[in-house]
């Protein structure tokens, strides 16, 4: 099975871990956050329970699917 970070990486997306709050702004705690980018371009934040989840939902905020 190809995950997020495989896929991300393939079309040559950079993905960066950053600072998770204690509460985001409508209420959820998450374990993971992330930064997705295209070096020196687009970039895209994701939160999630899971490193993978946190990938895909940086991933889907780029408009990939």
């Amino acid at each position: 099975m190809i995950t997020w970070a495989d896929k991300v990486a393939f079309v040559g997306m950079v993905v960066e871990t950053m600072p998770v709050d204690e509460v985001d702004y409508v209420g959820f705690h998450y374990e993971y956050r992330v930064r997705v980018r295209i070096p020196d371009g687009l970039c895209s934040y994701g939160d999630g329970d899971t490193m993978e989840e946190a990938i895909e939902s940086a991933a889907t905020g780029m408009g990939m699917d």
